[in-house]
């Protein structure tokens, strides 16, 4: 895994921004489970990442606050879309992203476009990261956000690195110690406290999350049952 030790912490603070967000906004009440939660899934980031000695000066610490800046952007993106966008289709709030991020990049992209036709193995990795990483993903995201909440929601950034972990050990054979793994555990650890997850509970709400009609499409009235704690 090619480690940047400060900026995953960092990035891993998108949740405990969202609580505090959702708390102040929403009403959310933050409870001592998720609490903990949110600690250990931080913690085990830091750990799973290592923590390397690195030089204190103002572009890091410049680096650090846009970082966290980004991470809260990101939290008070997630509560608002749960505030303004009830009841709006999940595949129009994920098309209208896409559709106007868009056509905000393209005039810096046309400033810098590059003179030849890139190789066709660059052109499948920008297509991966733009439809299964972006659009895909952010279909998910806004069909989880009226569901489980964007508290709940936000807590599977703890799961990024991860997933980072496993693709540089399957595609670049980069070394796993067991440091890792118990960083990994404890990330998932803090995952299932935070959300108040059960496995049998999380796999029929993924069942009726991507089942069609869902309330997320909004052809189905949603159902009430025991809140997120």
């Amino acid at each position: 895994m090619r480690r940047c030790p400060g900026n995953a912490p960092l990035n891993a603070a998108i949740p405990l921004f969202t609580a505090l967000v959702a708390a102040a906004w929403l009403g959310e009440r933050v409870s001592e489970r998720k609490t903990a939660g949110f600690a250990l899934g931080l913690a085990g980031v830091a750990a799973l990442v290592g923590w390397s000695p690195f030089r204190l000066d103002a572009g890091t610490v410049l680096a650090a606050g846009r970082s966290l800046l980004a991470s809260l952007s990101y939290a008070v993106g997630g509560v608002y879309a749960k505030r303004a966008f009830a009841g709006v289709p999940a595949l129009d709030l994920a098309a209208g992203q896409q559709v106007a991020a868009g056509l905000l990049l393209l005039p810096p992209a046309l400033a810098i476009a590059p003179t030849d036709v890139p190789p066709l193995g660059v052109a499948a990795a920008v297509a991966g990261l733009g439809l299964p990483c972006t659009a895909v993903a952010y279909l998910l995201y806004f069909r989880l956000v009226p569901r489980v909440g964007p508290t709940a929601t936000h807590a599977v950034t703890y799961l990024i690195p991860g997933f980072g972990l496993l693709k540089g050990w399957l595609l670049l054979g980069e070394e796993v110690t067991a440091g890792m793994l118990a960083g990994l555990a404890v990330v998932l650890a803090g995952v299932v406290l935070a959300t108040g997850a059960e496995v049998g509970a999380t796999a029929a709400a993924l069942r009726r999350l991507l089942a069609p009609g869902s309330v997320a499409d909004g052809s189905r009235e949603p159902r009430v049952g025991r809140p997120f704690r």
